[in-house]
């Protein structure tokens, strides 16, 4: 299955893009802006073992974002999928500091896993945690209906927060016209 959206079209991640995605996984700056805080690097036997893990879950779906050259640039991990009530948590990793910044690019991305989330899954509410750091994933999830729901002090140390953001299918429905 492929979804398809105007800038960005997502596939199931594939065992051939880890080594790319093991290369953004440790990148200084990707790591930043997608957890927050200074993480260890991940290894590459940890990494398959992460792949298959969640390749056998149920209540887990990885998809591969590739740009409009079929370039893989990043995924999403669609997980916790009906584990409490019919919702699920969406994890993204954009492959570089340039992706992260592109708010065009990671909004089309957004909306076709939420498209997929609502109207393939039937999902009533997707959640996402996103660090407060990340301006341009808060304007585009605020841009998508998200609100936010929670606050965590990430890291005691640099102030970091984590901030919980919720958006119910018909909100997102609704906002994109999908809904009668």
């Amino acid at each position: 299955m492929v979804l398809q959206g105007e800038r960005v079209r997502l596939r199931p991640l594939e065992r051939s893009d880890l080594p790319e995605r093991l290369r953004m996984v440790n990148d200084p700056v990707v790591k930043r802006l997608s957890t927050g805080v200074h993480a260890d690097d991940t290894s590459e036997t940890d990494m398959y073992i992460w792949f298959d893990m969640y390749s056998e879950d149920p209540y887990s779906e990885q998809w591969a974002i590739e740009d409009a050259s079929r370039r893989y640039v990043g995924d999403f991990d669609l997980h916790s999928i009906g584990v409490m009530g019919n919702e699920a948590w969406i994890s993204p990793l954009f492959g570089s500091e340039a992706l992260w910044n592109d708010r065009e690019l990671r909004l089309d991305a957004m909306r076709v896993i939420l498209r997929y989330a609502f109207q393939e899954k039937g999902l009533d509410a997707v959640h996402i945690d996103v660090p407060d750091l990340d301006a341009v994933g808060i304007e585009v999830l605020e841009a998508l209906g998200f609100e936010r729901t929670d606050t965590y002090e990430l890291d005691m140390f640099t102030g970091v927060e984590l901030y919980t953001y919720s958006v119910v299918a018909d909100v997102f429905l609704m906002r994109e016209g999908a809904l009668g």
